[in-house]
């Protein structure tokens, strides 16, 4: 009888203790800072330091260089941060910090809004869904979700606006290349007695939509071997400048601007296959 009732207790209290299992509320993450009060984001590495400023929205790059901000690459950063979640303390050993790459030797970023906040992120954990973490001046090391050491360890060029232009699709009525000009007329585009394949127009008038580097060039030296330009119905002229060939890229520049652009080949050929091949041997 005493077996029986030690059996039903026990069962009493499995079944309790699921019950709280599947109902109890678990405790939730607290964020670690709130990212709408950012006015600063320092990104530490050991090689370079980007700063970057927040501004009503605008995100502008103001060390090493002054530069417009990617603004999608920084707001995934602060969407990360926003989902930063802490999880569990492994270590306390400050002889494992390098192991972690959570020393000095990692990436460390300063966070400034209406406290300052200051931790590295250091490399996966073994299980790929977690990083390291470290608090500076802490000798704890945490295992953390919503953002790893790749989406930071990376140079200040990366953090740039890579925009060279924007051109409204729908107003551009012609394009010139060189000496050569593609001008439309009604639906079609129209190179002199010729109609320009539409799949090749749409792809070029989808591109000047935002018209996007692939990075930036620190060359001093820029010598013009192809010029662009975009005209529009409102009477607005755009134009490029295209250099000599870096590996799989271009030099391109804005005329009277200093920044120099590597823009990929595989998009500067489509605008100069715009040009039926036939008129491309003549010269």
């Amino acid at each position: 009888m005493k077996y029986k009732n030690l059996i039903i207790l026990i069962c009493v209290i499995v079944i309790l203790l699921l019950i709280l299992t599947l109902t109890g509320k678990k405790p939730q993450a607290k964020p670690i800072i709130t990212v709408d009060e950012l006015n600063t984001v320092l990104v530490c590495r050991p090689s370079d330091t980007t700063e970057i400023e927040i501004k009503n929205n605008n995100y502008q790059i103001t060390r090493p260089f002054t530069y417009p901000g990617d603004s999608s690459a920084i707001a995934f950063l602060m969407n990360n941060l926003k989902n930063l979640k802490l999880g569990e303390v492994i270590s306390r050993r400050k002889e494992k910090f390098e192991d972690f790459e959570v020393g000095e030797k990692g990436v460390k970023l300063i966070l400034r809004g209406k406290k300052e906040i200051a931790f590295y992120i250091g490399k996966y954990a073994g299980d790929y869904q977690h990083s390291y973490f470290r608090f500076d001046n802490d000798d704890k090391v945490y295992l953390v979700s919503g953002i790893n050491k790749h989406q930071v360890n990376i140079k200040p060029d990366d953090w740039r606006d890579k925009t060279i232009l924007k051109v409204n699709q729908e107003l551009i009525e012609k394009i010139s290349i060189d000496d050569k000009e593609i001008v439309k007329k009604d639906t079609l585009w129209m190179y002199k007695d010729k109609i320009i394949d539409r799949y090749k127009i749409d792809v070029v008038l989808r591109t000047l939509s935002e018209l996007r580097a692939t990075g930036f060039s620190d060359t001093s030296s820029f010598r013009i071997t192809h010029k662009i330009k975009i005209f529009t119905s409102s009477g607005i002229e755009f134009a490029l400048e295209i250099g000599d060939k870096r590996d799989y890229n271009y030099l391109a520049k804005l005329p009277d601007k200093p920044t120099i652009f590597l823009l990929n080949e595989y998009t500067l050929n489509n605008f100069l296959n715009l040009i039926p091949a036939e008129e491309k041997k003549k010269k």
